[in-house]
């Protein structure tokens, strides 16, 4: 059972306004604003969403991307990658397509935050947190085990745009992201829990999809990572002159804690309302696999490391191969779970391209996954 509605509503950003962002060709930035689960107060998270969008044009919206920024937090720029692909699709699906972009601030991001929002509502984040769900740190929370999570600012906007009484045509909403962003989608396809109505959930698809993303959630402690992550005891004999990767057991480490496992996730994300419901691994599993439609999108050429600790590098030694290994945990998972119907998880590989935002977003694969109802 979902946790209580979110009211929420849209604030223009203004020159006297708590926040400035660098503008983005085609785009305005206002603050959602919205009463908060876990702060108990009003809070703000800026947005970039289309300057042609007024109160009548709302009615003629038939689906909503809302896309996340990477590690830089450069809104702007992932405004202008979302609508260069959006570009692409037939001008009478543009008109009836709103893309939106969040911006998720951290502490580095003081040059864009006026000194209104001192003792403000605007929402921040401690380094980057935000991508994995975190609590914010601002507004000052009264204790530890609040703030507001990333997923709960997520949960906001969906909340929004399926407002049938506003978006009266609204038939799609994907939450779609690279990189960082990709982590944060990725984490957020299995443990967001947007409270919608049963009316909302009947006639809407949510769908989500992941790009380049530099580690995942797994729903076991077991990992196949390259043979240095296992140690030169446990290598195993070699095969070809290649050494046999071993599936390695994390379960001493810190590899299977949240956001590379499911341990610790409560202590991870005390404030989400979503997962106070259950830490219930089969929970999620179970959820995601019967419910959850999610594009895995991966570039051919990405063979960067992106995040270098232990628990990721258990997981590959390089993005390309934790994305090959997490699929294949996926398939395992899948073969052991019993759930009807057809696989919702797909994946798609971009040739030649790199951990480049703009070339896979506008990728063909892309574009289809995010703007083609499956």
């Amino acid at each position: 059972m979902a946790y209580p509605p979110i009211s929420s509503e849209f604030i223009p950003c203004q020159d006297d306004s708590s926040v400035s962002l660098t503008k983005a060709h085609g785009a305005r930035t206002d603050r959602l604003r919205w009463h908060s689960q876990g702060t108990g107060g009003q809070v703000e998270l800026p947005v970039y969403v289309d300057e042609w969008l007024d109160p009548n044009a709302c009615a003629s919206i038939e689906q909503v991307v809302v896309h996340v920024h990477g590690k830089e937090r450069d809104g702007n720029v992932a405004w202008a990658d979302i609508a260069a692909a959006r570009s692409r699709l037939p001008i009478g699906q543009q008109s009836t397509t709103l893309v939106v972009v969040p911006q998720f601030l951290n502490g580095l991001d003081i040059t864009k935050m006026h000194s209104s929002n001192q003792h403000g509502q605007l929402l921040v984040w401690k380094s980057n947190g935000w991508g994995e769900g975190s609590a914010s740190v601002r507004p000052r929370p009264l204790a530890l085990d609040q703030g507001v999570s990333s997923f709960e600012a997520l949960d906001a906007i969906v909340c929004h745009y399926a407002n049938q009484h506003i978006y009266t045509s609204i038939k799609r909403i994907v939450v779609s992201g690279h990189s960082m962003g990709g982590q944060l989608v990725h984490r957020y396809s299995v443990l967001g829990s947007p409270p919608l109505s049963p009316q909302q959930r009947l006639v809407l698809k949510l769908e989500y999809v992941v790009m380049n993303p530099a580690s995942f959630l797994y729903f076991e402690p077991d990992r196949i990572g390259p043979p240095a992550a296992v140690g030169p005891t446990s290598r195993g004999k070699t095969k070809g002159g290649r050494a046999e990767i071993l599936t390695v057991s994390v379960q001493h480490q810190n590899a299977n804690n949240y956001k590379y496992g499911f341990e610790k996730l409560d202590v991870k994300l005390p404030t989400y309302r979503g997962v106070q419901e259950s830490t219930d691994v089969q929970f999620y599993l179970k959820r995601m696999l019967s419910e959850r439609c999610v594009a895995f999108l991966h570039g051919e050429a990405d063979r960067g490391v992106g995040d270098d600790r232990p628990e990721a590098l258990a997981q590959g030694a390089t993005r390309y191969e934790r994305a090959i290994n997490y699929h294949r945990h996926l398939e395992q998972m899948q073969s052991k779970t019993d759930v009807k119907g057809g696989r919702l998880w797909t994946v798609d590989w971009v040739a030649k391209v790199k951990h480049d935002g703009r070339a896979m977003t506008t990728s063909d694969a892309a574009i289809a996954r995010i703007f083609q109802p499956r």
